[in-house]
């Protein structure tokens, strides 16, 4: 009996722990995309929701967030080529980046946009909405 209650003592904060740990399949990463066990993919950018509605979007002459603007036509025809799997991802996020409105272009960063694609499924669904 003692020999179960050390087991069980023993393996349930390392079953505690697998359960807690990231599931990577939930994120939507680019191909090869390696996490590091120290990342930290707790930021919260639902608060900037709230305040959507109040940007002006008549000036056209705002910083715009763009997820792939080092990506020009040419790269994209060389990476259909070279590497497909990579390419279609890029395709599909491209043409999430086309159905943002223009208020979330202007409400939220580029470094904050990638967060939001690849991290946060939920957000990124609700900015389509925006």
């Amino acid at each position: 009996m003692k020999n179960i209650i050390v087991t069980l003592l023993f393996f349930l904060p390392v079953l505690f722990g697998f359960s807690q740990s990231k599931n990577v399949n939930e994120y939507d990463l680019p191909p090869g995309f390696i996490l590091s066990k120290k990342a930290d993919f707790s930021a919260n950018y639902w608060y900037k929701l709230k305040n959507i509605h109040l940007i002006d979007v008549s000036d056209k002459n705002l910083p715009r967030a763009d997820l792939l603007k080092s990506f020009t036509d040419n790269d994209f025809e060389k990476m259909k080529l070279s590497s497909p799997h990579e390419y279609e991802y890029y395709l599909k996020v491209k043409n999430y980046v086309r159905r943002l409105s223009l208020r979330v272009k202007l409400a939220f960063t580029y470094d904050e946009l990638w967060a939001i694609y690849m991290f946060n499924p939920a957000l990124k669904n609700e900015l389509l909405k925006h």
